[in-house]
């Protein structure tokens, strides 16, 4: 089915007139019908019936209109997605951290602050050591790396974001020398000095150029190189020798060392942002920008003011945003997208759909000219998505998905005879819904019952966050939502809620293993300590802001962590050591496995599990399964209250004896 056909039915529909649609349209009026009669042959039943008035809907037509709503808005602002990508608004930046920047205060304060300047990118982080940044860049392996060592390339754009001063010794914890306050080099006499290069070789021009100098001079002679600051880091915990380190590590030094002030000696070590100097991403650019800006204004030389070029990103941006809208476009556009970007070749993706490569050059090029950007650009081996590209893809599988769901809903409804007696010949219900283990045993208990009462009606469940299950009810993907709800939390006026369970989020999550692990409780400043992990801010704005807000309550400004995809994947780094996360009070006694939730001093940010679903749903299988839920206690509780009637039960026996 064309677009154009759908644009063209839904007329027909509002109108009641084929004579009156096809003069709006500015078509023939013969050839709607035929165009109307030839989408009822395809899709294998009838969308409109014809009387003395005119024509109106089928049940299966006027749900295939009502749909086209979702569908289009959905389709423009796919485009208006793709067209902030190209100005570099949206995207996905991956940054490589060395150890330097990981561990600075006002590199994460400096990355937090371009998240919130550009929410709709996404900040991808991991641990890169400075060695190996330039390698990783030119591989393509990462986009952007922070870090203080890497000599001139022309291959290589760099910026500065600020100075580290190295003032200080790492030693380890149960050195003689841990105590001294000030040292000096000449105390190390004799002791093997680690390093991760040459100390007698300049590095980044006049960076550390006293060291040689000042080694020589204290008499140390003892060098051993090593690949990666954590060798270094380790050696020195386990009594290798010494190291230098920043004036920051004297507030967290690393597990079984310390950090010593040196006297007379002090070298500032630049940290730079460096991206590859070819034709790099306006949202690398971007990034780039609202860093150094951030670290202007951390330190204090900053306006607050943006500058131009992201400035004008953004007012690129809006401006496109408010750009025409889809009336141009059709699906094949869109699947030609798909194809060109997941074979990386137009030959392939020609004879994967059938067509010429000149015909699928053709659809991409009228693509191009709908978004107004480039969205492939040639390679020796091919094609790949620009970033714009990248971006319009992943929409375009999702719409096209949507639109197939759409298809196949109607073409049930159809069969079943929706609206002439067909209710009870069984039916389709999707649910979106959180793991079982932030649910409980209510979301089993319902679903039983249906199973049950109703065992002709197929279920199908997807797990997804809170702020997804609302926009995949109001695509039509999904039915029904049992979601995670706090307060504040706006879904819109097309859906409807009702609050199955009181669960607040007032616990951290721990590896059963963690020093923390055993305690009755824990501190703010014990978990500020380490990396929070948590699901990424974008998609899942609401969420995210609710929780932030509840740690601005009680003075909790977290170390952000890595983001996941979902919380089975935030459990599982949990539990594989990189961070904590948050938990709710029903998890202490049901965490998931290998974790344990300890309660956080003064947390309690209000959370619940609801039921979420359209307002006007009138499906008759999706209505059962809301039923379901509405009759099915919880049993969690209802063991409480049992527990409780039991408890003033025996009370009140006692008191009659």
């Amino acid at each position: 089915m064309l677009l154009r056909h759908f644009r063209h039915l839904v007329t027909v529909a509002e109108l009641g007139s084929i004579a009156a649609a096809a003069q709006r349209l500015r078509v023939a009026q013969p050839a709607l019908s035929r165009e109307i009669r030839r989408m009822e042959a395809r899709l294998g039943f009838p969308l409109v019936e014809r009387d003395r008035r005119g024509v109106r809907p089928t049940a299966a037509g006027a749900a295939l209109v009502s749909s086209a709503p979702t569908l289009f808005a959905r389709l423009d602002q796919s485009l208006a997605a793709a067209r902030d990508a190209h100005a570099g608004l949206r995207g996905r930046v991956r940054i490589g951290l060395s150890r330097l920047a990981l561990d600075s205060p006002r590199v994460g304060r400096a990355i937090a602050a371009a998240r919130e300047r550009f929410p709709g990118i996404q900040l991808d982080l991991s641990e890169l050591p400075a060695m190996s940044q330039t390698e990783a860049l030119r591989a393509r392996e990462c986009d952007l790396a922070i870090g203080a060592f890497g000599g001139p390339d022309d291959s290589i754009r760099r910026a500065a974001l600020y100075d580290e001063v190295v003032d200080s010794v790492m030693l380890p914890a149960s050195h003689a020398l841990a105590r001294a306050r000030p040292l000096t080099l000449s105390a190390l006499a004799g002791e093997t000095f680690l390093w991760m290069m040459d100390p007698h070789v300049r590095v980044d021009g006049a960076e550390l150029a006293k060291l040689p100098d000042a080694l020589a001079s204290a008499g140390i002679t003892q060098v051993e190189r090593h690949g990666s600051v954590e060798s270094m880091y380790l050696l020195v915990a386990a009594g290798r020798g010494w190291t230098l380190a920043t004036h920051a590590s004297r507030a967290l030094p690393p597990a079984g060392t310390t950090v010593v002030p040196l006297e007379g000696f002090s070298v500032p070590v630049t940290l730079y942002v460096r991206w590859r100097a070819h034709a790099p991403s306006r949202s690398c650019e971007n990034v780039v920008q609202a860093l150094v800006d951030a670290m202007d204004q951390d330190g204090g030389n900053g306006s607050g003011k943006r500058r131009g070029p992201q400035a004008a990103a953004e007012r690129t941006g809006r401006r496109r945003r408010r750009a025409a809208k889809s009336q141009g476009l059709e699906l094949r556009h869109l699947e030609a997208l798909v194809a060109a970007a997941e074979e990386g070749s137009l030959s392939r993706a020609a004879e994967r759909m059938g067509l010429t490569q000149s015909g699928v050059s053709r659809r991409l090029h009228t693509l191009e000219q709908e978004v107004g950007c480039r969205l492939l650009e040639r390679t020796p081996h091919g094609v790949r998505s620009t970033g714009a590209g990248e971006v319009l893809c992943a929409e375009s599988r999702e719409l096209l998905r949507q639109f197939e769901d759409t298809l196949s809903r109607v073409r049930r409804m159809a069969a079943v005879g929706v609206g002439g007696g067909g209710g009870d010949s069984g039916g389709w219900c999707r649910i979106g819904a959180l793991p079982p283990e932030l649910t409980g045993s209510l979301q089993l208990a319902a679903l039983a019952r249906v199973v049950e009462t109703r065992p002709e009606v197929r279920l199908d469940l997807y797990e997804m966050l809170p702020e997804a299950q609302a926009q995949a009810l109001l695509d039509g993907r999904i039915d029904v939502g049992i979601g995670g709800m706090f307060a504040g939390m706006e879904l819109g006026r097309a859906l409807s809620s009702v609050m199955l369970t009181d669960d607040p989020v007032d616990c951290a999550m721990l590896p059963e293993s963690h020093p923390l692990a055993s305690r009755a409780w824990v501190t703010t400043s014990e978990l500020s300590r380490e990396p929070f992990l948590f699901v990424p801010r974008v998609g899942n704005e609401q969420l995210h802001d609710a929780v932030m807000r509840g740690f601005a309550r009680i003075g909790l400004v977290p170390r952000m962590g890595d983001s996941f995809g979902g919380p089975r994947s935030v459990w599982r780094g949990v539990a594989d050591g990189m961070g904590w996360t948050l938990g709710s009070r029903s998890q202490r006694s049901h965490p998931p496995p290998g974790l344990v939730a300890v309660p956080v001093e003064g947390l309690n940010i209000p959370w619940g599990i609801s039921l979420l679903w359209r307002r006007d749903e009138d499906d008759p299988s999706v209505r059962h399964v809301l039923d379901a839920f509405r009759e099915t206690r919880n049993p969690e509780v209802a063991v409480v209250v049992a527990t409780v009637r039991a408890s003033l039960g025996a009370h009140s026996v006692a008191a009659q004896h």
